[in-house]
């Protein structure tokens, strides 16, 4: 079995995610905020609740963690191309562990 297929499209999910909400949402939500701890927690928010996959709790604070975390970094480097890599490569990383270990299928398994 190929897994270079699985590994590029959860590499390529990984990009678009971050420029979802790390660049769109952060900057849409610093636009109308101003408090930069209310952007991290905000958009960590969306990007819980668009990730709680069959709706458990559980799912929604890991990946609400691992928002803040994103955020963090984002709004912390303050070069844009770095910023921005920086956050791709921790949320792939974290990813490619999560399928890799089974981690991923245990959680969302009903």
């Amino acid at each position: 079995m190929n897994k270079y297929p699985a590994f590029s499209s959860l590499f390529i999910s990984c990009v678009f995610e971050e420029v979802v909400f790390r660049v769109t949402v952060i900057y849409l939500c610093s636009i109308v905020i101003s408090n930069k701890l209310t952007v991290i927690i905000l958009s960590a928010l969306i990007f819980a609740l668009v990730h709680m996959i069959f709706f458990k709790l559980y799912m929604f604070i890991i990946t609400f963690i691992l928002g803040l975390i994103l955020a963090y970094v984002y709004l912390s480097i303050p070069h844009f191309v770095a910023a921005l890599w920086s956050v791709i490569l921790i949320h792939f990383v974290v990813a490619y562990i999560g399928v890799r270990s089974g981690i991923v299928y245990k959680l969302t398994r009903r």
